[in-house]
C-alpha cells in the first residue's frame, strides 16, 4: 500500500497535470490536497482555475471566493475570477473583480490588461480603455510590462480614430520587443479591405519589411504583402511584392507560385503558365506536397480556359498524385468532362472529390452542378444542401439552390434561397454570390409580372453592382459590367451627361478592357448600338414628350442640324458593325474548338444562339435563322434558342414556324410571359384572331401590366372590329373598336409607369397613337349616331406622329381627310347631317306624343361591363371577407362604362386589402353587356295618332344615314400595326 501523499506533493501534483493539460485528474488531485488542507487559499484557487479550464465558471467562482477569503492579499484570484464572469457574459462583475485586483496589487499587469481588453472588445469603450492603459503604462515599471499596453493603447486609439498616436504607441512596443510588429500586419490587412486605403495599408507592411534583419525575413514580409493584396484583389500589388520576395530570396519558391495565381485570376494566362512551371519545376522531385498538388492543379485549371483540354486533364491527374487527399484535380477533370459530354465520367471524377474531403463544400457544390447539367435537379438539391449543412455561413450553396428551385418554377422557396444568400459573408472579398442573390431575386419578380418591386429591387441590384466596381476593377471580373449595363440599359436607360452617351455603354466598354473576347458584353454593346442608331434616326423627342428619358436623350444626341444627326447615325453603325464584326470573329473560333475539341452541343448550342443574335440584331434574318436552326438542333431543350427562331421567323414573314418554335419555347420554359406574348402575335400576324385573343388573356390574367400584351391584344379587338365591319355588322364592329381603343390608351397611360413591364420607345408610342387614330376612325364609321369628337381624337392622334416615323405620311393622309370631313358644309358632311336632321326633326315629333299621352321617354343604354356573378363565387373562393362580399354582390346587377370605372369601383370598396391576385380575380370576371334601348310605357290612343307619321321621317332619315356610312368609307384610313415581338433573354445570374 503507498504511503498518503503530504498537502505539498499533490500540489505539485496537479500542477504538473494541469501544466500536461490533463484538467479532469489535475482537478481530482487538486481536490484530494484541499481534503488534507481545507483553509489553504492556494488549494481552492488552484479548484478554482481548474475549473475555469473545464468551462465550468460558476464552479469555479465559489473556489475563487474561498481563495479570498481565506487570504486578504489575492490578486490573482480576483483576477481569475473576473475572466470566468467575463466568459459567463456578467461585465460588470467582472470589472469590479478586475479592479479589487488591482487595489491589491497596484502593478498586476494581467489584471490591467484583462480590463483594457474587456471595455475595448467587449463593451466598446475605448475611452475607458485608454484611461487604464495610462494608468497602467504610469505604475509598471518594468519596460516588458508596458509593452502590452502599449499595443492595448495603438488598439484603443485606432478604434477612436487616433492612427498618428496609435502608431506612436505601437512603434513604443515594437522598440522594446519585435515580435510585436504582427501589429502592422494586422493593422495593415485591416486597411487594405476598406476602400481607398490601399497605399496605407502598404505603408504598415513596409513597416515588417523596413524591420526585417535579413533577406530571409525581408523576403517573407513581401510575401505577407503580397498575401493580403492578393486576398483582396488588389493583383498588380500583390505581383509587385511577389517579385520583391524573390528578388530578396531567390531560394524560396512559393512566390513563384503566388505569382501564377496572380495572373490566373487576372486572365493573364501565358503568364501564368511560366510561373506554374517555374515552380515545378523547382520543386517537382517533391511527394506529398500540398504547393506542388496545387501548382498542377492550377496549371491544369489555365489549360482548361485555354480550351486545351489534353493538356487540362494531364495535369488535374498530376496534382492528384502529388498529394493525397488533394480533390481538386478530380473537381478539374470533372469539369472538363462535362464540357466534352463525357458525364458519367464527370461523376465519378467529382465523387472521387467528395470521397476524398467529404466537408468541402466546394466539391459538393460542383457535384451538384454536375447533377443539374444533366436534368438531375433533385440530387442537385441534395448536393447543394450537403454543402449548406456543412458550411451554413457561405453563400454559394444558397445561391445555387435558389437556381434549382428557380428551373423547376418553385419561385418562392427560390427567392427564399436566394434571400438566404445574399445576407451570407463572402467566402472572399471576391464573392459576387450575395450580390447575384440579389440580381435573381428582381429577375424573378419581374417573371412574375410584379414590375414595381421587381423595379425596386433592379434598383437596389444596380446600385449594389457599382459598389462593388472597384472590386470587380481589381480583379478585372468583367461580368460585373454586362450585368449593371444591361441593368442600366434595360429598366433605366440612365444617362451619362459628361460622356454624352448612356451609363451601359461605358460600363459594357470598360467590361471589355478586361476581357476583349467576352461574348456576353459584346452581344449587349452590338444590340446597344443598333438601338441608338434607330433612336437617331427616328428622332421625335418634343413630340414623344411622354416619354422623359427618351425624350431627354434625343435631345441631348439632336445637336446641330439633320446632317449632324446623319453623321451620328452613321457613327454609331460603324461602331455598331465593328462590333459585330468582331463578336462574329471570336464565335466563328469558339465553334472551331467546339469541334476540334469535341466539346459537348449545348455549348455548341450557345455559340450558334449568339451568332443569331448577333445576325438578327443587324437584321440579316436568313443569317439569323440558320443559326438559330443550328441551336435547336443541338439542343432540343433550349428554350431562348426557340424563341429566337420564332422571332426570326417572324421577321420572315413565316408565321407558321414561328408559332410552332413559340409553342416549343413555351414548353420548355413555361412561365416565360415574352413567349406566350410571341406566340399570341404570330396568331394575330397568322389572321388567327381568336387564338390571338386567348392567348393575349391569358398573359393578362397572370400580368395585367404586361405592356406587350396589352398592345397585342388592342390589335387583336382592332382586327376583331375590322371582320364585322366589312360584313356590315356594325354594331359587333362598335364593340371590338371600343375595346381596342381602351387598350390602347391604357398602355398609352402605363407607358410612364413603374407597374408597366418595359418603357415604351418613340417608335412604339407613335404606332400605338396612329393605331387607336385608325380604330377611333373605325368607331366612328361603324356607329349609328355618330360622335364627332370620336374623329376629332383621331385626327390628335394622327397628328401626334412625328415627321420621322414610318407612319407620318399614311398619319397626314389621314388627318387631312378628317379635317375635310368635319367642315361643315362638305358633301359628305351635308348628307350625314340632313340625314341626322330628318331623323332629329321626327324623333321630336315622337317624342311629344310620348310626354304628352304616356309621359314617358325612350333611354338607349350604350354598351358597358359588369361584374359577372362567377367573380362574386371566385372572390368567395379566394377567403374575400363577408363584408366585402356584401359590396361586391350588389356591384353584379350595376352596368359600368368601362372595365377602369368598375375596376376602380371595387379598388374603392376594398381599400388596402385590395391584392394582386383579387385584381386579377376582378379583371377575368368582367364580361362585355352590348348596347341596348329602353322605352318607358306608353298610352295606346295617341302612341298610334303620334307614331306612324313620324315613323315615314324616321326611317327616311335612318336610310340617309346608312348611305353616308358607307359612302364615309371612302376615306381610306391606312391600317398600321404595332411590332410586340420580344427578342430579349432572361437577365438572370446562371453563374
Amino acid at each position: 500500500m503507498e504511503p498518503q501523499k503530504s498537502f505539498d506533493e499533490l500540489l505539485k501534483e496537479g500542477t504538473e497535470l494541469f501544466d500536461a493539460k490533463k484538467y479532469d485528474e489535475a482537478l481530482a488531485v487538486f481536490l484530494s490536497a484541499v481534503q488534507l488542507n481545507g483553509n489553504s487559499p492556494v488549494a481552492f484557487y488552484d479548484v478554482g482555475i481548474t475549473n475555469s479550464y473545464l468551462g465550468n465558471y460558476s464552479e469555479a467562482e465559489k473556489w475563487y471566493e474561498k481563495a479570498v477569503q481565506a487570504s486578504e492579499h489575492y490578486p490573482d484570484a480576483y483576477n481569475s475570477w473576473g475572466v470566468a464572469l467575463e466568459n459567463q457574459g456578467e461585465y460588470a462583475r467582472a470589472i469590479e473583480k478586475y479592479k479589487k485586483a488591482l487595489e491589491q496589487d497596484s502593478q498586476y499587469v494581467f489584471a490591467y490588461s484583462n480590463l483594457a481588453r474587456l471595455l475595448l472588445d467587449k463593451l466598446d469603450k475605448p475611452d475607458e480603455a485608454v484611461r487604464v492603459c495610462e494608468e497602467a503604462l504610469k505604475k509598471l515599471t518594468d519596460e516588458k510590462d508596458k509593452v502590452k499596453f502599449h499595443v492595448q493603447m495603438g488598439h484603443a486609439l485606432r478604434k477612436k480614430g487616433l492612427d498618428r498616436e496609435a502608431a506612436e504607441h505601437y512603434d513604443a512596443a515594437v522598440a522594446v520587443d519585435e515580435a510585436h510588429l504582427s501589429v502592422y500586419q494586422d493593422w495593415g490587412a485591416e486597411l487594405m479591405r476598406k476602400p481607398g486605403k490601399l497605399e496605407e495599408a502598404v505603408g504598415k507592411y513596409q513597416r515588417l519589411i523596413a524591420a526585417a534583419k535579413d533577406k530571409a525575413q525581408k523576403a517573407e514580409a513581401y510575401k505577407k504583402l503580397g498575401d493580403a493584396c492578393r486576398e483582396e484583389g488588389y493583383y498588380d500589388e500583390a505581383i509587385k511584392a511577389y517579385e520583391s520576395a524573390l528578388a530578396e530570396n531567390a531560394e524560396d519558391t512559393e512566390p513563384l507560385l503566388l505569382l501564377g495565381h496572380c495572373y490566373n485570376n487576372l486572365r493573364n494566362y501565358p503568364q501564368a503558365e511560366t510561373y506554374y512551371n517555374q515552380f515545378i519545376e523547382k520543386n517537382k522531385d517533391k511527394q506529398d506536397d500540398w504547393n506542388l498538388a496545387t501548382a498542377y492543379g492550377q496549371l491544369g485549371w489555365v489549360f482548361y480556359y485555354r480550351n486545351e483540354y489534353d493538356k487540362a486533364l494531364e495535369n488535374f491527374a498530376l496534382a492528384e498524385e502529388k498529394y493525397k487527399p488533394y480533390g481538386w484535380g478530380y473537381m478539374g477533370s470533372a469539369r472538363a468532362g462535362q464540357d466534352r459530354g463525357e458525364y458519367d465520367l464527370a461523376l465519378a471524377d467529382i465523387q472521387k472529390a467528395v470521397e476524398l474531403r467529404p466537408d468541402a463544400y466546394n466539391f459538393r457544390i460542383e457535384f451538384g452542378y454536375q447533377y443539374e447539367f444533366i436534368g438531375e435537379y433533385e440530387k442537385a438539391l441534395e448536393q447543394y444542401r450537403l454543402a449548406a449543412d456543412n458550411l451554413p455561413d457561405v453563400p454559394a450553396p444558397f445561391f445555387r439552390l435558389g437556381y434549382v428551385l428557380n428551373i423547376l418554377k418553385r419561385y418562392d422557396d427560390a427567392i427564399a434561397e436566394y434571400e438566404r444568400a445574399q445576407t451570407k459573408k463572402p467566402d472572399t472579398v471576391l464573392d459576387f454570390d450575395p450580390l447575384f442573390a440579389t440580381h435573381n431575386i428582381a429577375d424573378l419578380l419581374n417573371l412574375q409580372g410584379r414590375y414595381r418591386q421587381a423595379k425596386r429591387k433592379w434598383r437596389e441590384t444596380y446600385e449594389r453592382y457599382l459598389a462593388a466596381e472597384p472590386i470587380a476593377a481589381r480583379q478585372r471580373y468583367p461580368d460585373i459590367y454586362q450585368y449593371a449595363g444591361a441593368i442600366s440599359w434595360e429598366f433605366f436607360q440612365m444617362f451619362d451627361e459628361k460622356e454624352k452617351t448612356f451609363k451601359c455603354e461605358l460600363l459594357f466598354k470598360q467590361g471589355l478592357t478586361y476581357d476583349p473576347e467576352h461574348i456576353g458584353l459584346l452581344l449587349a454593346l452590338l444590340e446597344f448600338y443598333m438601338e441608338i442608331r434607330k433612336l437617331l434616326e427616328y428622332g421625335g423627342a418634343k413630340q414623344n414628350s411622354r416619354n422623359k428619358w427618351l425624350a431627354q436623350v434625343i435631345a441631348i444626341l439632336e445637336t446641330g442640324d439633320d446632317s449632324t444627326l446623319v453623321r451620328k447615325s452613321i457613327d454609331v453603325n460603324w461602331q455598331g458593325m465593328q462590333v459585330f464584326q468582331t463578336l462574329i470573329r471570336i464565335l466563328d473560333k469558339r465553334l472551331e474548338t467546339v469541334e476540334t475539341q469535341k466539346l459537348n452541343t449545348k455549348i455548341k448550342a450557345q455559340y450558334h444562339l449568339n451568332r443569331a443574335k448577333a445576325y438578327l440584331a443587324i437584321e440579316r434574318h436568313a443569317d439569323a435563322k440558320k443559326d438559330a436552326e443550328k441551336a435547336v438542333a443541338c439542343d432540343d431543350r433550349y428554350a431562348e434558342a426557340y424563341s429566337t427562331l420564332g422571332v426570326v421567323c417572324m421577321r420572315l414573314e413565316d408565321y407558321k414556324s414561328a408559332m410552332q418554335n413559340f409553342r416549343l419555347a413555351i414548353e420548355n420554359d413555361t412561365d416565360n410571359l415574352a413567349y406566350l406574348s410571341n406566340l399570341a402575335e404570330a396568331y394575330l400576324k397568322a389572321e388567327m384572331l381568336d387564338e390571338a385573343r386567348k392567348q393575349y388573356e391569358t398573359v393578362l390574367k397572370i400580368s395585367p401590366f404586361h405592356l406587350d400584351s396589352i398592345i397585342g391584344l388592342a390589335e387583336t379587338f382592332a382586327a376583331l372590329g375590322d371582320v364585322p365591319k366589312e360584313g356590315k355588322r356594325f354594331e359587333d364592329a362598335e364593340e371590338m373598336y371600343t375595346q381596342a381603343i381602351e387598350c390602347y390608351t391604357r398602355a398609352l397611360s402605363l407607358a410612364d409607369s413603374d407597374d408597366a413591364s418595359k418603357v415604351l420607345k418613340p417608335q412604339e408610342v407613335a404606332a400605338i397613337r396612329y393605331a387607336r387614330g385608325y380604330a377611333r376612325v373605325m368607331l366612328f364609321e361603324s356607329q349609328t349616331h355618330r360622335d364627332e369628337r370620336i374623329l376629332r381624337d383621331a385626327r390628335r392622334d394622327f397628328e401626334s406622329i412625328p415627321p420621322t416615323d414610318k407612319n407620318y405620311q399614311k398619319a397626314k393622309r389621314s388627318a387631312k381627310k378628317i379635317t375635310e370631313k368635319l367642315r361643315p358644309f362638305s358633301p359628305s358632311n351635308l348628307e350625314q347631317r340632313a340625314g341626322g336632321w330628318v331623323i332629329m326633326i321626327a324623333f321630336i315629333a315622337f317624342l311629344v306624343g310620348q310626354f304628352m299621352f304616356f309621359l314617358g321617354q325612350p333611354v338607349r343604354v350604350p354598351p358597358g361591363y359588369r361584374l359577372t356573378e362567377a367573380g362574386v363565387d371566385a372572390l368567395q373562393a379566394a377567403g374575400v371577407p363577408d363584408e366585402l362580399l356584401l359590396g361586391i354582390e350588389a356591384l353584379v346587377a350595376e352596368r359600368f362604362d368601362s372595365q377602369k370605372d368598375l375596376l376602380d369601383t371595387v379598388s374603392a370598396l376594398f381599400g388596402d386589402a385590395m391584392t394582386l391576385d383579387t385584381h386579377r380575380t376582378v379583371v377575368a370576371n368582367i364580361e362585355p353587356v352590348p348596347a341596348s334601348m329602353d322605352y318607358q310605357q306608353v298610352d295606346v290612343g295617341f302612341y298610334a295618332l303620334f307614331t306612324f307619321g313620324p315613323l315615314i321621317f324616321f326611317v327616311a332619315g335612318a336610310y340617309l344615314q346608312q348611305i353616308s356610312r358607307l359612302k364615309f368609307a371612302g376615306i381610306e384610313i391606312e391600317k398600321s400595326s404595332v411590332d410586340q415581338i420580344s427578342t430579349s433573354g432572361s437577365l438572370g445570374v446562371s453563374k
